[in-house]
């Protein structure tokens, strides 16, 4: 293709990072899907990965640690939510979805965005831009699941709104420091 060798290596971890994610969505598919949670599972997933692309947050140690934390952790999320919404009312919903979308303003006010060493981020007009688009990101998120959560707009069901929104709770503790050291625990403690 004619590229140089550091090009070549740019093109190839893209290519391994984009392999690895796709690893990573099908091996949520298939273990929700054991447990009858697809789309409650990919609800969580889609909705912290949206944030973590712009506020960063703890990296596994590997790329198979973070597939198999995301295929605990989304699964998880989704049979919680199916189990549990019913026993959200609207307001209660409400509530938590108006407590997370806070929170979230505060971590990314605080941490974000959260590098890592292997790959910091050290122009401080890229760290504004993206601490920009997180919170850009986490209003247009409350407007359309708080408006949901609410009864304003009728887009999601009440054990969708649950899931997406413990989804986004758990990319947020990513961002802070308990995140990072849960990250590291988990990567001890896998072979």
């Amino acid at each position: 293709m004619g590229l140089s060798n550091e090009q070549a290596e740019i093109v190839t971890y893209g290519f391994a990072v984009f392999v690895s994610n796709l690893a990573g969505i099908v091996l949520i598919v298939i273990i929700s899907w054991l447990l009858g949670v697809v789309q409650l599972a990919l609800v969580a997933a889609f909705t912290a990965a949206g944030l973590r692309v712009l506020s960063g947050g703890a990296h596994s140690a590997s790329i198979r640690n973070c597939s198999l934390l995301g295929a605990i952790v989304s699964p998880t999320i989704a049979i919680f939510s199916r189990l549990a919404h019913i026993y959200f009312s609207s307001p209660l919903l409400s509530a938590l979805v108006t407590a997370v979308w806070l929170l979230g303003l505060w971590a990314v006010y605080k941490y974000a965005p959260a590098d890592t060493p292997n790959k910091p981020i050290t122009e401080e007009k890229m760290k504004k831009r993206l601490r920009r688009l997180s919170r850009m990101y986490l209003v247009a998120w409350f407007i359309l699941w708080g408006g949901s959560a609410c009864g304003i707009v009728n887009l999601f069901k009440s054990d969708v709104i649950l899931a997406g929104t413990l989804g986004l709770m758990w990319q947020i503790f990513s961002l802070t420091p308990c995140g990072y050291r849960l990250v590291a625990m988990v990567d001890r403690m896998l072979p």
